[in-house]
């Protein structure tokens, strides 16, 4: 038996989730507690906080730094290039906020084989919010051109966006 921390009901173990981070490799509450949760964290239509978007953004920065076995050099609203709370109203501007999106960055971020790349692709211009579906049955296989031209309007460097994308000019594609 195992006492939620939620209801504070005593429960057989089957009735908990496993976790591997606690001690005994389950969850710290109850199935039931834990799905009436997180129901009304997904529900919400609310867009994501400030620290919520911030927090997404640095562990995808994080992420691609690791994969290419770099280290962060600057903060992370110096490499988005503008404050979050302004980040938030950019990537709202043309985007009607329902609940499941995805922060998505127009031009890939895996396409970038350098730290200034990585940077560069995390620079407000490239990001947008996205459908789900649609983002990940792109699977950074592919850019539209018409989605390129906000990055190229709004960049401060042209030419590393311009190189990143001639070398994945066969992934550019016109529809």
């Amino acid at each position: 038996m195992k006492t939620c921390t939620r209801c504070k009901e005593s429960k057989p173990k089957t009735s908990f989730r496993l976790n591997k981070k606690s001690n005994d490799g389950l969850s710290y509450q109850c199935n039931e507690c834990y799905s009436k949760n997180n129901y009304f964290k997904k529900k919400s239509n609310n867009p994501p906080s400030v620290s919520s978007l911030a927090s997404r953004i640095r562990n995808r920065i994080t992420t691609a730094l690791k994969s290419n076995e770099l280290q962060k050099r600057s903060g992370t609203e110096l490499i988005v290039g503008i404050p979050f709370n302004v980040l938030r109203m950019w990537l709202h501007k043309d985007y009607d906020f329902v609940g499941d999106e995805h922060l998505d960055h127009i031009i890939p971020i895996s396409w970038a084989i350098n730290i200034d790349e990585v940077e560069a692709l995390n620079h407000y211009s490239n990001l947008r919010y996205d459908d789900p579906i649609r983002n990940v049955s792109r699977n950074n296989r592919f850019v539209l051109i018409e989605s390129i031209e906000c990055v190229l309007e709004n960049h401060p460097d042209i030419n590393l966006i311009h190189r990143i994308l001639d070398r994945n000019k066969d992934k550019v594609v016109p529809y």
